[in-house]
């Protein structure tokens, strides 16, 4: 734990970042941007964009939010090339009636100009057993949170996680959550 916490900056080169919110009664919107160099020798790019939306309203929530990052990589021949990552999430939850409460969460990413390996790193040359160079995963996650009594909620819900290159897979949660 101790170990992962102790980050140096490997380049010395500080980011660039921004982000604009714009608020109006139940509606939120926002964009960011993020862009710096993250190797040594602060040559290799990595720029982010993001925007997110919140409707909220007689108890009811959506929120949507989209990210795409580029990154500057060196393919198997040493020359420059860019991974790019898209993702969204989509999420809507309202009362169900006392102090139950219902979500529904749908959220995906997509990886293009990255062959994934079981046996090596993420940046590796295509070759037998990899996948190809565009994988994505996309879950849908359905739940309730009670208000067990002030201070506590169970939370339970089911996610089903898609796969493009990989076997697809259910996750199940049961929290308790204490707040004081």
């Amino acid at each position: 734990f101790d170990s992962s916490r102790d980050y140096e900056d490997n380049n010395g080169e500080p980011a660039a970042a921004g982000r604009l919110t714009l608020a109006a009664g139940p509606l939120t919107l926002g964009v960011s941007g993020l862009l710096g160099h993250y190797d040594e020798e602060a040559r290799l790019d990595y720029r982010v964009a993001g925007a997110d939306l919140t409707l909220s309203g007689g108890g009811w929530n959506v929120r949507a939010e989209g990210v795409l990052r580029d990154t500057e990589i060196l393919d198997a021949t040493g020359s420059a090339d860019f991974s790019r990552r898209l993702a969204y999430a989509l999420q809507i939850d309202g009362p169900l009636g006392g102090d139950v409460r219902f979500f529904v969460l749908q959220d995906g990413l997509l990886v293009r100009d990255v062959f994934l390996s079981p046996t090596a790193g993420a940046f590796v040359a295509p070759g037998p057993g990899l996948t190809d160079d565009r994988n994505t995963i996309l879950r849908v996650v359905a739940g309730l949170v009670v208000a067990a009594r002030p201070g506590l909620l169970l939370k339970v819900s089911a996610e089903y996680w898609d796969f493009s290159d990989f076997d697809d897979t259910w996750v199940f949660h049961l929290e308790l959550v204490g707040s004081y």
